[in-house]
């Protein structure tokens, strides 16, 4: 269900389908109140969707149809009541990711497929081990950067060695 959401998402903002930003939606406004044509922003998705690659549109048609009618139900209602920053937010993430190189992409879906594959015990640990290094630091964090950048650059066998050394010397978790 998560991946068909995030897949959903995706298909969404390609669309347009997400509800417009606020000067997006004050631009719509003043268009209606000068008396133009109210079916103008549906036209405007239809170009949208027929500019796009015919590629990237089936795609996107394969993503919709792994949602059941509900789930697309479901999912439309519910981002339809975020808050309008909150849709901008995923706007800007999906633009983000389409202007990624298309390995790059894919690291993102392989990354996201293995966080969904984590029980909500290491993911509870994920997420704390995320907070503790949001906590850091900058120093720190560059620090500890530089040190794993040096720790691949080594060679696999004194990869091993050194993280067999520092296990040992760590501490168990309280």
């Amino acid at each position: 269900m998560r991946r068909l959401a995030c897949a959903w998402l995706l298909v969404i903002a390609a669309l347009g389908a997400l509800p417009p930003s606020p000067a997006r939606a004050a631009g719509e406004g003043a268009a209606r109140a000068q008396g133009s044509d109210p079916q103008a922003v549906g036209q405007d998705r239809r170009e949208r969707w027929r500019s796009l690659p015919p590629e990237r549109r089936a795609e996107l048609r394969r993503q919709r149809a792994r949602l059941a009618p509900e789930e697309r139900r479901q999912l439309r209602q519910r981002l339809a009541e975020l808050p309008p920053e909150q849709q901008q937010q995923l706007r800007d993430r999906v633009a983000r990711f389409r202007s990624l190189p298309p390995a790059e992409q894919q690291q993102l879906r392989d990354r996201f497929a293995e966080l969904r594959s984590l029980d909500p015990e290491q993911r509870a640990r994920l997420q704390a081990n995320r907070e503790r290094w949001r906590s850091l630091p900058p120093a720190e964090r560059e620090r500890l950067r530089g040190a794993w950048k040096r720790l691949r650059e080594l060679p696999p066998e004194e990869r091993q060695r050194v993280l067999e050394r520092a296990l040992a010397e760590t501490p168990a978790p309280e």
